[in-house]
């Protein structure tokens, strides 16, 4: 008997072998994480093992929606061209600011470190992981990736500044060689009437945990974050809608679009795709649905319509500092996927052409 399937831990692997309850344990994901995970395990070496977080987006979601991409890995943008990249050492060492600790952030200052680079990276708030901690917040087991690139960080030598606000004049004072903006993007709101009033949260706030919701609630967007909250939010036992203008999880990876469909249909979500958010008021959201406004009761909207880019810090700094590099969200608001590679390639393209151009390494 082999027992395989998002087996998280080695530590949980093993009680399956001591129990008895299968012969062998198979591994798929996992190795593309990080492909020396079983010596690893034999030498003791655990917090070593960059962790998969079972994401399907470099190993599955890619293959599936556009053609051209390479099977990778999500956090480990080495998979794929293993026989190709080779860590290169800095010749001459360079002054190196990141700023923005999220994921993208943390690649890209590790990458730097690990070359020899002097490598500081600033954060706002008071720990590393940006907004993946909200995602961590109600999927504690994806925040794997953040304590292993922490601890990656610290062995680098990188000094890391969490609670640290930073503007330009900060970064002019420092005198760095090379800046990598991460500071990643805010969530959008759309131009419609209520849009500000009491009833109406973000999204994000909702799933941190940082504001809560009425029983009933219409979730505005239907894209990742928005079936993340409104499946969240029906665990607790509010009655939830969510809606969108186009298809619900139109943007989703397939996999991932297929559970989120399944919990919201076990849960009891509504769905209304294809209508058009007119008016927020007291009462709840009034759409365009079949050529007529229909009224959805709620008590709180939820907003999850997407992000916007908090690249100001980078428009400021253009020219001024000898060399910039914009990443992540803060460049365009995507995934992590796109944080973590483009943070991996800065970090080993410094010193490198100013906001290089990541296409051809992404592709592979």
């Amino acid at each position: 008997v082999v027992a395989c399937g998002k087996l998280q831990t080695p530590a949980f692997m093993e009680k399956i072998l001591l129990d008895g309850k299968a012969d062998f344990i198979g591994i798929a994901r996992p190795l593309l994480a990080d492909p020396h995970m079983p010596n690893k395990i034999k030498e003791g070496k655990l917090e070593e093992i960059r962790p998969c977080i079972y994401c399907n987006l470099g190993c599955r979601h890619f293959q599936i929606k556009s053609e051209g991409f390479r099977v990778t890995c999500n956090v480990n943008p080495v998979c794929g061209i293993e026989h190709e990249y080779k860590l290169v050492p800095a010749k001459t060492p360079r002054k190196v600011v990141v700023v923005g600790g999220g994921l993208g952030g943390m690649e890209a200052a590790l990458m730097a470190a690990q070359r020899g680079h002097d490598v500081s990276l600033y954060e706002k708030e008071d720990r590393l992981g940006g907004q993946w901690n909200i995602l961590a917040s109600y999927r504690p087991e994806v925040s794997s990736i953040t304590n292993y690139l922490s601890r990656e960080l610290a062995k680098a030598g990188a000094q890391v500044h969490c609670s640290t606000h930073v503007d330009a004049e900060f970064v002019k004072r420092l005198q760095p060689d090379a800046v990598v903006i991460a500071t990643g993007a805010t969530q959008k709101l759309p131009d419609i009437p209520g849009i500000h009033g009491e009833t109406v949260l973000v999204a994000n706030d909702v799933l941190s945990g940082k504001a809560g919701t009425g029983k009933q609630v219409v979730v505005l967007g239907g894209g990742l974050v928005g079936m993340e909250a409104a499946v969240f939010l029906a665990k607790q036992g509010k009655k939830v809608s969510v809606v969108d203008v186009a298809e619900i999880g139109n943007s989703v990876g397939y996999t991932l679009k297929e559970a989120l469909i399944e919990d919201m249909l076990e849960y009891g979500v509504h769905q209304y795709s294809n209508v058009v958010p007119d008016e927020i008021t007291r009462n709840g959201l009034t759409v365009m649905m079949y050529g007529e406004f229909v009224l959805l009761k709620a008590d709180t909207v939820v907003v999850a319509v997407g992000s916007e880019s908090r690249n100001g810090l980078y428009e400021q700094l253009k020219g001024f500092v000898p060399e910039i590099h914009n990443i992540g969200d803060s460049r365009e608001p995507r995934n992590s996927f796109f944080a973590i590679h483009e943070g991996f390639k800065v970090g080993n393209l410094i010193p490198a052409p100013v906001d290089a151009d990541f296409e051809e390494t992404l592709r592979g």
